[in-house]
């Protein structure tokens, strides 16, 4: 979905860059599950994991609401310590706008828009990306039910074969 969309919505939204990550460890951690961009290699890819506790997209989960940044390089040199937001702008990005993923009134991530240009995200640009991130996040949360419920059907898969194991030695014993 996130291929198809970055793809095909280039000519409609202005970006360069989206990443894409989600939350684990009971919501402690981010890790970046996917990200693509036009700009050159990635330095912030799939993998990349970071403790949520005491940086700045905590607020964006608190508030719900989207970020935009339009100045990442003077956003940097307010924080040299996000290591993120160097990597980033290490691959000339320029402007973010960061909206918070959030299923079944829970947050499971963010979806990070960004352009090469500063300054290319207004108020406007808000409603549209929360409309995509919440679609995603609908998306998201299906798959990971779905890979609950499939984690569920093998343990009673094997349950049933050990139950059924057990019950044919119970009958070999009666036999004996």
């Amino acid at each position: 979905v996130l291929e198809e969309f970055y793809r095909e919505a280039r000519e409609i939204f202005p970006y360069d860059r989206i990443g894409f990550s989600l939350l684990e460890d009971g919501g402690r951690t981010l890790r970046a599950r996917w990200a693509r961009s036009s700009l050159g290699p990635l330095r912030l890819g799939g993998g990349y994991a970071a403790p949520m506790a005491g940086i700045s997209l905590e607020e964006i989960l608190a508030t719900g609401r989207p970020r935009i940044l339009n100045d990442l390089v003077g956003y940097l040199a307010a924080r040299p310590s996000s290591a993120s937001t160097r990597l980033v702008v290490e691959e000339g990005v320029r402007s973010s706008l960061t909206c918070p993923l959030v299923a079944g009134g829970m947050p499971i991530g963010f979806l990070f828009f960004s352009s090469a240009r500063p300054d290319a995200y207004a108020d406007a640009h808000v409603s549209a990306y929360q409309r995509i991130a919440g679609q995603l996040s609908v998306l998201v949360e299906k798959a990971r039910l779905v890979s609950e419920l499939s984690a569920q059907k093998g343990a009673l898969e094997v349950r049933n074969r050990f139950i059924t194991g057990l019950a044919l030695l119970e009958m070999m014993s009666l036999r004996l």
